[in-house]
């Protein structure tokens, strides 16, 4: 365990430890349910090895997703729970195969990298556009079955699509497709905790937590891949 967080800077502890120590403390102060604190957590930490492209990112968002899906039902988040099911867990699947084809060979007990690629202007309109059309088709499929927050939690999936997409495609714009993502969940949760329920403040603190850990993903792709360029 010491040898693995060997490679780690002051800042990426610092994050890891925040996303260990704020959850806890905010459910405890806040009496939010274990699986809050826990699906806060576990994704916040996946969302730092992804940042640091270590594919057992993957194994955490796993966990993650299903105990973030079943608190998404729970307060009648359909969409988001949908995309978990239907796009998510299957996406993780194809991620990790994907990643794992991909992962460098580099000096023993080294972390283990992926190959990143550059991503085209081409392949970005391309899938803008597919995920456009999702967000279209998937809007009034969720009016039918009365999700709440409705345009939050459509575009909400949308960019879900769009950020997982270019991870798994390894793209050398890192997280930034996440980012948008962040910031509607971080106002969907808040409207939640407007309505009343002050138990999901927890919740909150994870797409805060993402946003600052896929701010910081960009620049560490951005270095990947020059070291990578460099043949480092």
């Amino acid at each position: 365990m010491k040898n693995y967080f060997s490679s780690w800077n002051v800042l990426e502890r610092t994050l890891l430890a925040l996303a260990l120590i704020a959850p806890i403390t905010l459910g405890v102060i806040f009496q939010s349910s274990l699986l809050q604190i826990s699906a806060s957590s576990t994704t916040i930490i996946a969302a730092l090895l992804f940042a640091k492209a270590r594919i057992e990112g993957y194994l955490l968002s796993l966990v993650g997703m299903v105990l973030f899906g079943i608190v998404a039902y729970n307060n009648r988040l359909f969409g988001e729970v949908g995309v978990l099911l239907f796009f998510g867990l299957p996406a993780q699947i194809a991620g990790f195969i994907s990643w794992l084809k991909a992962l460098k060979k580099g000096e023993p007990n080294a972390p283990l990298k992926i190959q990143i690629r550059k991503t085209s202007l081409k392949e970005i309109l391309v899938l803008s556009l597919i995920c456009g059309a999702l967000g279209v088709g998937l809007y009034f499929l969720l009016a039918v079955i009365n999700t709440n927050l409705l345009l939050l939690s459509t575009i909400s999936v949308v960019f879900t699509v769009f950020g997982t997409i270019l991870i798994i495609r390894r793209s050398h714009f890192g997280t930034l497709g996440f980012i948008p993502n962040d910031i509607i969940n971080i106002l969907l949760w808040l409207t939640i905790i407007l309505i009343g329920d002050i138990t999901a403040i927890v919740m909150i603190v994870q797409p805060i937590m993402l946003l600052v850990n896929d701010i910081y993903g960009i620049f560490e792709w951005r270095k990947m891949l020059k070291a990578q360029e460099a043949g480092c």
